[in-house]
């Protein structure tokens, strides 16, 4: 339990460094239970065994108290320490099936799977074939030359232990467990992309967003009509300085954030409608109208601050804010 030491001088803070336990476990994920497990099940020939060579690597009293505690390690009455743990990760896996340990193996691989990154690409839906051919382009480029460079040291030295410290077969395992999964996401998501290649070009969709999970990462795509700002337009008129701050903003902002491209596109399939009814009602467009400016105007606020904490020049108010507050 960590605890502060108040007085004069600073206050110093100490806590209990991670356990072993809970870092075997964010190394090894899964994997860890499922060893537990497999030493729990063990037969009572291959347990003796087992708990002799225990005894052998770590001395006669652990083994001793490895016998006399494993009905309270079964029942959960006492838990398997870290050191104990870290020792079943070498012992147990030799008694394992060649199956059981690419299966624990996978869920290693699975706890230290690559953060994706995210590639945006956007569809003109009047004009596909620019988009789809963009698609096509950060398709090809993926190309997986080592699928463990990523891996942490640990997650080797683990497969070493299941193939008892025969390295070139861990790493052929790694390989090819890394390499099927690649294989089926670049599968999948050719599929995928295929599928919507066909629809966009059916001309059945107006504005859509799709997310497509690839071995290179997430490919997110965006398809829409040609940008409008139906409510601005009509509320402000389409070549005004704040419908053009609006369309900057969904451009620069919105269309960055998953959440924002799901707004736009709800925008686009409802915003006609929502344009013709401030049309129809003169008092509905003049708030409308109000509400546009004061928002136009935060942003360019939210601008100017963001250029201040970047250290950019100050050059005051920029003309769309000043038209906006204007009402021009």
């Amino acid at each position: 339990m960590g605890y502060r030491r108040f007085g004069r001088a600073p206050s110093v803070y100490w806590s209990n460094p991670e356990s072993k336990a809970t870092k075997l476990k964010k190394q090894f994920g899964g994997a860890i239970e499922e060893i537990s497990r497999a030493f729990y099940a063990m037969d009572s020939r291959n347990m003796s065994a087992l708990l002799q060579r225990y005894g052998q690597l770590y001395g006669d009293n652990a083994e001793d108290y490895a016998r006399r505690t494993m009905d309270k390690w079964r029942s959960g009455e006492v838990k398997l320490s870290g050191q104990t743990l870290e020792r079943l990760i070498k012992l147990v896996p030799p008694y394992l099936s060649p199956e059981k340990r690419l299966e624990l193996l996978a869920l290693i691989l699975k706890r230290h799977e690559r953060k994706p990154n995210t590639q945006r690409i956007e569809v003109n839906v009047k004009k596909p074939e620019e988009g789809l051919a963009e698609i096509d382009r950060a398709m090809n480029r993926i190309v997986v030359t080592d699928e463990l460079a990523y891996l942490p040291s640990y997650v080797m030295d683990a497969a070493k232990w299941l193939y008892s410290d025969d390295v070139t077969t861990a790493r052929a395992m790694l390989a090819e467990l890394s390499s099927v999964e690649t294989r089926a996401l670049k599968a999948s998501a050719t599929r995928e992309i295929e599928l919507l290649k066909r629809t966009i070009r059916s001309g059945q969709v107006q504005s859509a967003s799709y997310s497509v999970k690839t071995p290179g990462g997430n490919l997110v795509i965006s398809a829409t009509t040609p940008s409008f700002c139906f409510v601005a337009t009509v509320c402000l008129g389409n070549a005004d300085p704040r419908t053009n701050a609006l369309r900057a903003w969904r451009d620069d902002t919105l269309k960055k954030s998953s959440i924002g491209r799901r707004f736009v596109v709800w925008y686009y399939r409802n915003g006609p409608t929502l344009a013709r009814v401030l049309a129809s009602n003169p008092v509905s467009m003049k708030l409308t109208r109000a509400g546009l400016t004061c928002f136009v105007a935060t942003l360019g606020g939210i601008a100017t601050v963001r250029r201040v904490f970047k250290g950019e020049p100050d050059v005051g108010r920029t003309e769309t804010s000043v038209n906006a507050r204007a009402g021009k």
